[in-house]
Order: C-alpha cells, then sequence, then structure tokens
C-alpha cells in the first residue's frame, strides 16, 4: 500500500524490518529513519526539505525499487544495498557504514556528495556520479567514474577501485593538512586532475595512479610525502606542477615520475626515490633568486634511474645577479 511518515519531526524504526513493495511518501521539512533493515522493490519518494536515513541494518533495495525526489538520502549505519533507482537531488550523505550502489543511481550537477569518516560508498552502477561538490573524510571505491564540477574537499580517507576520479576543468580539489592526521590514500584507483588541485602537504599513500592532465595545475604548498603502498602507483604530470617552496620538501618513495608538461621549482627540494622520466616537449624550470638551496632556489633529487629530455628552463627572479665563484 501506502506508508506516510509523520508529518512533522522524525519517524523512526529501532531494530523493526521493514518490508517495502509499496510506496512510501515522506513528506518535505521530515524525516524517515529505518535502523532495522529490510527489502524493498517499492517506491520512496524524498521531497525537498525531506531525509531518508538509513540508519541500522542490512537495506536490499532491488533492481525494481526507486528513491527520487529533491530531498536527502543519507546512509547513517548498516549496509545499504542500492540495486535500483536511486535519483535524490540534494545532499547525499554516507557519515557511517556501507553503501553498495549497483543500481542506476544518479548524482549530478547542484547535488552535495558527502563522505564522512566511517562511512564508506562503493559505486559499481549506472547513471552517472558527477556531484557540484564532493567532501571526502570516509571511503570511496568502485568502479564507476566519478566527476567532480565545482569543488572536492579531501579531508582525509581513501579513494579505491578500479574507477576513476575525475577533476574537471573548472573544479578544484583542496587537501588541506592536519598536524598527526593519518594523511589521504590513492588505493589502485586513477585520480585525474584537468582543472586545480591544492595540497597543504602531509602525506599521500599510494597503490594507483595521478594524473596531472594537460591545463591541470598541482600546487603543494609544504612539506608532502608520497608514499609506496604496494602495486605500482606513479604520478604522471602532463600539467604544470609545482612542488612545495619556501624550504619545503616534497618526497616520492618509490613512485614513479613520469614528466609529459611542466615541474616549476620556485623553491624547496624535489626528492625522487624512484625512477624519473621526461619527454622531449617536458619542460622543468628553475627559478634562482640566490644561492641558498630550498630558500633562494629549488633542487631534483633523483636517487632511481634517470631519463632526461624536453627543455630546460632558467630564470633569475628577486633582482639576483649572480657574481664570479656563485654557484
Amino acid at each position: 500500500g501506502t506508508f506516510r511518515p509523520s508529518a512533522t519531526g522524525t519517524t523512526s524504526l529501532y531494530n523493526i524490518l521493514f518490508n517495502n513493495s509499496g510506496a512510501i511518501n515522506i513528506l518535505g521539512g521530515t524525516t524517515l529513519s529505518m535502523g532495522g533493515g529490510g527489502s524493498f522493490t517499492g517506491t520512496i519518494t524524498v521531497p525537498a526539505g525531506a531525509t531518508l536515513n538509513f540508519a541500522g541494518g542490512t537495506y536490499n533495495c532491488y533492481g525494481g525499487s526507486s528513491i527520487t525526489g529533491a530531498g536527502t538520502l543519507w546512509v547513517s549505519s548498516g549496509t545499504a544495498n542500492l540495486g535500483g533507482t536511486v535519483n535524490v537531488t540534494g545532499t547525499n550523505s554516507f557519515s557511517g557504514g556501507t553503501a553498495n550502489v549497483t543500481g542506476n543511481y544518479t548524482c549530478i550537477n547542484n547535488t552535495l556528495l558527502d563522505i564522512s569518516i566511517g562511512g564508506a560508498v562503493n559505486f559499481d552502477g549506472t547513471g552517472m556520479v558527477a556531484p557540484n561538490t564532493l567532501n571526502l573524510d570516509g571511503a570511496l571505491g568502485g568502479g564507476n567514474t566519478v566527476m567532480v564540477g565545482s569543488a572536492m574537499y579531501w579531508y582525509g580517507g581513501s579513494m579505491s577501485g578500479s574507477g576513476r576520479t575525475i577533476i574537471q576543468p573548472a573544479a578544484t580539489l583542496s587537501i588541506p593538512f592536519f598536524a598527526g592526521y593519518g594523511g589521504v590514500y590513492l588505493y589502485d584507483r586513477t585520480l585525474e586532475n584537468k582543472g586545480a588541485m591544492l595540497w597543504a602537504g602531509g602525506n599521500f599513500g599510494m597503490t594507483g595512479v595521478l594524473t596531472n592532465d594537460p591545463g591541470g595545475f598541482f600546487q603543494i604548498q609544504g612539506t608532502a610525502a608520497f608514499g609506496y603502498q604496494g602495486g605500482a602507483p606513479r604520478f604522471d604530470n602532463a600539467g604544470t606542477f609545482l612542488p612545495s617552496s619556501a624550504g619545503g620538501t616534497t618526497s616520492f618513495y618509490t613512485i614513479a615520475f613520469n614528466n609529459y608538461g611542466a615541474i616549476n621549482l620556485i623553491g624547496g627540494i624535489l626528492a625522487l626515490y624512484g625512477p624519473y622520466s621526461c619527454t622531449s616537449n617536458s619542460a622543468l624550470g628553475y627559478f634562482i633568486g640566490g644561492k641558498t638551496l630550498g630558500a633562494n632556489y629549488g633542487q631534483l633529487q633523483v636517487s632511481g634511474s634517470v631519463n632526461l629530455s624536453g627543455t630546460l628552463n632558467v630564470n633569475l627572479t628577486n633582482h639576483y645577479v649572480p657574481t664570479t665563484s656563485d654557484s
């Protein structure tokens, strides 16, 4: 039949199995919180201002089911297996438990996709995952492509799976630095930057591939380390890469570094504990403003194999003019 939760406040089911083969109509401004698991083959309508919360247990939403509306989809605990149609155009929040998306999941345009600490979502369905904003502090996985339209804030956690995460040309990926924090991790997945990446520094664990595409801009703003976590990780730069400056060090530990674009060493040290290769159309730029390493000029240090090609650019800055015996 038709089930309509309370017209005000929150309707909660605690440890009660809820099976829906009919219609659930949530009213705007209210929340339906389900905490006991269930089987869904029917429809759930989540209008603007309403919230559907999977709050515990295991929910199996099969192929004929649908969850639609302009409200909020929230997985706060338990497991939600979303095998049907899911098109909730408000916030899609995964703050706890695990969501396994295998159906026709749509998340586009102005939708906020929020994956918090303790939350995990695996995108392995059809449809388009292209939120305007992505906040990541939990685990994002699966084989689907996730495209960020405007802004991504990677506070911590991991990205994994066989798919790709693409930062669109007009978008910015920001990775803040938190003292004592565990860093961010890219497991197997490909992270592809077509826009701008700004990393305040810290730890970046890798088994996957990080690509800075032509037109992409990647700047590191403090001391940073890319750490080997297994597999065959690599960093492919075809855009513009600016390592740490102002006395900082950017380190790549056992991670292959391939330069097809431009590396600009304004200051600091780029330390590669692995192979370095560059192509004939690549460029390596130095900006020299004095004789003090790290403060007035940068340095590329490679402990692995080196294949040099392309263009070397040296520019004097800060009105510095070398004199006899300067080196």
